[in-house]
């Protein structure tokens, strides 16, 4: 319908018309709307003027609101999967030498034989301090309760608790040859001979957790691990050193090792060499526990999906010692867990007697170590590549 233009000039805009006109077409107006009367709108004006954009200066600001999305990975598989129990105590005996591996036969009328005894040793692991903390200062904390920022308490306190059990994993997937100092053992130092040691180039010691004072490898063949080693060459890897060292492993031992720990590098170059021969990993479900990583039941909340091999669930982790791919790690977990003495904990102040600021500050801390009481339960191959 087209707009009719008739010629008295008294007629009036209304806003309840103008809004008819311009949302619902000139159809929804009754009556004429004059040429005069929409002119004394200034309408051309109106529409050709400068809009207000959200470039204008000083008129728009994105709100970014107070959740922060990390682009970082927090992943701690190792630590998750690993077994915790309580610190008992500090040391344990350990039996090193068989009694006899031979004779008990006698004749019919034949004496008694020799008495026989084993041999033991005791060894010793003192917990280790980890500690990770934050501060912000308290302005900060109340200007964000009012402005466009961080949730800063909040931001610090998760970033503070994802970078503590981190850095735990990364520890305890340290290569033997870097020494723990203050920190964790790593299952490769727990998992290490002093044959690989002398044909891998490391430094005398380098095998020994806890260190000389508690265990030297160089003087005690009994207290090597399972390795498979290529004198710090790498060579490609195969099913064949895989199931050499599932072998080699329950000879020593046993026993079958209860997981299977690697990189995600080396375990998608494990199901290529399986899929050549038209085998796959047979997937899982598994879970989590104080217990150490354990096979799913039915009905049970939080499992998660994961491969396995030989029966065994198969854990990666982005820390995993690297050669050109990740080292393979087969563990007991009967015989190899976290010792906690305090388990993780927060703390967090805002009290200015104590910190001397105006200042909140929060921590978290563990103390624990690494035990291993049997180590020729556990083996891993080393110098890989796909």
């Amino acid at each position: 319908m087209a707009l009719e233009i008739s010629t008295p000039v008294r007629e009036r805009i209304t806003m309840d018309r103008l809004e008819k006109y311009f949302y619902e077409g000139p159809g929804a107006l009754q009556g004429p709307v004059t040429l005069q009367s929409l002119r004394r709108l200034n309408l051309d004006e109106i529409m050709k003027q400068d809009p207000m954009l959200t470039t204008t200066v000083g008129v728009w600001a994105a709100l970014l609101g107070k959740r922060v999305w990390s682009q970082l990975n927090y992943e701690a598989n190792a630590f998750a999967a690993v077994g915790k129990k309580p610190w008992d105590r500090t040391g344990w005996r350990v039996k090193t030498t068989k009694a006899a591996t031979s004779g008990g036969g006698i004749a019919e009328d034949g004496t008694l034989p020799a008495t026989i005894k084993g041999a033991y040793l005791p060894l010793e692991a003192k917990p280790k301090l980890h500690v990770n903390t934050w501060d912000a200062s308290e302005i900060a904390d109340l200007l964000s309760q009012v402005d466009d920022a961080i949730d800063i308490l909040a931001t610090q306190r998760e970033d503070a608790g994802l970078t503590h059990r981190e850095l735990i994993n990364r520890a305890l997937l340290k290569e033997f040859g870097t020494l723990p100092g203050y920190t964790l053992e790593s299952f490769d130092r727990m998992i290490a001979s002093t044959a690989e040691r002398v044909a891998c180039g490391e430094h005398d010691g380098d095998e020994d957790p806890w260190g000389t004072a508690a265990l030297d490898r160089s003087a005690q063949a009994w207290s090597d691990s399972n390795v498979l080693h290529n004198s710090n060459v790498d060579r490609v890897l195969s099913l064949t050193l895989i199931d050499q060292l599932f072998r080699t492993i329950m000879t020593a031992s046993g026993e079958k090792p209860h997981f299977i720990l690697t990189g995600i590098d080396t375990e998608f170059a494990w199901g290529a060499l399986l899929q050549a021969q038209a085998r796959f990993f047979e997937p899982m479900t598994a879970i989590p526990s104080y217990n150490g990583v354990q096979a799913a039941v039915a009905g049970t909340d939080g499992a998660f999906n994961i491969n396995s091999y030989q029966k065994l669930p198969i854990i990666t982790s982005q820390h995993v010692a690297v050669d050109s791919i990740s080292r393979i790690y087969m563990m007991n977990e009967n015989y190899m867990w976290l010792k906690v003495l305090k388990p993780s904990r927060y703390f967090e102040t805002g009290d200015p007697f104590i910190l001397n600021s105006f200042m909140v500050k929060g921590l978290y801390q563990t103390v624990a170590e690494l035990a291993c009481t049997f180590f020729k339960a556990h083996g891993k191959i080393r110098d890989l590549k796909s």
